[in-house]
């Protein structure tokens, strides 16, 4: 692979690597920052959805 603006495989692989990896960080951002309990937990029950989709996804990449 290429490390270029054009590469297709570079710019899919990076989507899904934040899909999976970006809402377990704002999720430990948030708890760290003192949200509210009830707030964190309403975020994390609505990304819950979109993170498992990614991991998913990511996981049934032919290898």
């Amino acid at each position: 692979g290429a490390l270029s603006a054009g590469n297709y495989y570079l710019w899919r692989n990076l989507i899904i690597e934040l899909g999976v990896l970006l809402p377990p960080f704002a999720l430990a951002v948030a708890a760290s920052r003192h949200a509210t309990p009830r707030r964190v937990l309403a975020w994390a029950v609505g990304i819950a959805p979109v993170w498992a989709a990614f991991l998913i996804g990511s996981l049934a990449l032919a290898r």
